[in-house]
C-alpha cells in the first residue's frame, strides 16, 4: 500500500468531515421533511375545509347583501316609533284611493304589546270615516296588503240616514252610507327600550 502524503491525509480528513456534515445535514433535512409531511397530513382536512370556505365567500357575500335588503324591507314593513307619520300618510292615501271621507284619525295614549310579539310595540290608532259598503270592503282588503304591519283590532259600523236623491248622485248611486269607527294596531320596532309582554 502506498504511503499517503500529508496533503493527501488533509484532503482525506476534509473529505470525511464534509461527508459527515453533509450526511448530518441530509438526515436532519429528511427528518424535517417527514415532520412537515406529517403536519400537512394532519392539517389536510382543515386546509380543504378552509379552501371550500374561501371558494364560497363570494356566494356568502351575495347572500349577506340579499339578507340586508330583506332586513331593510322588514324595517319598512314594521316601522319604528318614528314610522308613525309614514303610517298616517299611507292611511290617508288608502282612504283617498277608496273614496273614503276620513273624519278623524288619532293615536290612543300608551303603547301595548302582544304576547306573540314581545319584542314589538303596538300603537293603537282610531279612525272614523264615512263610506259605502263597497268602499269599506275595498279598504278592508287594502289594509293587510299595505306597506305596514297593521291589524284591524275593532270595527264598529253604523248606518247613516238614507240620503236624498240629489245627494245620491254624489255618492255614486248608493242610498246607504256608513259611519265607521276602526281601531288599528300598528306593530312597530322599539328604538330605545325593549318592552316586556304583560
Amino acid at each position: 500500500m502506498p504511503k499517503l502524503k500529508k496533503p493527501d491525509i488533509i484532503l482525506l480528513v476534509v473529505f470525511l468531515v464534509i461527508n459527515g456534515l453533509l450526511s448530518f445535514y441530509f438526515v436532519k433535512l429528511h427528518e424535517n421533511l417527514q415532520l412537515l409531511t406529517k403536519q400537512e397530513e394532519q392539517k389536510g382536512p382543515e386546509l380543504k375545509l378552509l379552501k371550500k370556505k374561501i371558494k364560497k365567500l363570494p356566494q356568502i357575500k351575495e347572500e349577506l347583501a340579499l339578507l340586508k335588503k330583506e332586513e331593510a324591507k322588514l324595517q319598512e314593513f314594521i316601522p319604528n316609533e318614528e314610522g308613525q307619520t309614514a303610517f298616517i300618510w299611507q292611511l290617508e292615501e288608502l282612504a283617498k284611493k277608496n273614496n273614503i271621507e276620513l273624519l278623524n284619525c288619532g293615536i290612543k295614549k300608551g303603547v301595548k304589546t302582544y304576547k306573540i310579539y314581545p319584542d314589538y310595540l303596538i300603537y293603537q290608532w282610531e279612525l272614523s270615516f264615512n263610506s259605502n259598503y263597497q268602499e269599506l270592503m275595498s279598504l278592508l282588503r287594502d289594509i293587510p296588503e299595505s306597506d305596514r304591519s297593521a291589524l284591524i283590532a275593532q270595527l264598529q259600523i253604523n248606518s247613516l240616514p238614507i240620503i236624498k236623491e240629489a245627494e245620491q248622485a254624489k255618492s255614486k248611486g248608493d242610498k246607504y252610507r256608513l259611519n265607521v269607527t276602526m281601531h288599528l294596531d300598528l306593530i312597530a320596532r322599539p328604538t330605545k327600550v325593549k318592552v316586556a309582554a304583560k
